[in-house]
């Protein structure tokens, strides 16, 4: 079975522990003696074998058709958030809702609204219990100075905070947003959270458009 989680490096994970585990299996329970000629069986079960194998060796090829852009579309994106925060916001607790190339970069006391890096958000969006309130009385109670999320701007929980900025990729094919979004959560710190960006956007790759709010 294929998972469709939007990205290729999540199903790249899960098909490579699953490829292993089922061939390790399969060499246990269906033994096959290459000096003995294949009977039916033998010829049955590899058939089997390559119909299963088939749709991820169709996904492999799409994923390698997309990956150069993609590649592309992580560094312009991510990454640059990542490059960002560590030359400004190091040290500083940020909000976000992609865990990946911030935290490499940075070394602050990030908050994932997700929940992937954060107790208590898990827990709290286990229990159904997250909303707007909430998230935004805990990042004020870290001390978090900005946010940088893919959410839309009409989103409830960023109507609470101040827009600075957005940068969007056109040409992106991997995330599930274009356009990320700078805010200040303090409105106090939009001033310096401007001036960061803007000092930031000659080091920003060509194709990244810049909006200001």
């Amino acid at each position: 079975m294929i998972f469709w989680f939007g990205s290729p490096r999540y199903e790249a994970a899960l098909i490579g522990c699953s490829v292993v585990i089922c061939a390790t299996l399969l060499m246990k329970y269906t033994p096959i003696d290459m000096q003995q000629p294949m009977h039916g069986s033998e010829w049955i079960k590899i058939l089997v074998g390559c119909f299963i194998l088939a749709p991820l060796c169709i996904r492999a090829w799409q994923g390698f058709e997309r990956s150069s852009l993609a590649a592309i579309s992580i560094y312009d994106q991510q990454v640059q958030m990542g490059h960002f925060v560590h030359e400004y916001y190091d040290q500083d607790a940020i909000a976000f809702n992609d865990i990946g190339a911030v935290s490499y970069f940075a070394h602050g006391n990030n908050l994932d609204l997700m929940g992937l890096g954060n107790l208590t958000v898990a827990r709290t969006i286990l229990k159904h219990h997250e909303s707007p309130a909430f998230f935004d009385s805990l990042s004020h109670r870290l001390g978090v100075k900005i946010a940088i999320v893919f959410e839309p701007p009409n989103h409830d929980l960023v109507k609470r905070w101040t827009r600075v900025a957005s940068w969007t990729v056109p040409y992106n094919n991997v995330s599930s947003y274009n356009s990320v979004f700078f805010y200040a959560v303090d409105p106090a710190d939009a001033p310096r959270l401007a001036t960061s960006l803007r000092q930031y956007k000659k080091s920003l790759p060509a194709g990244v458009i810049v909006n200001y709010y």
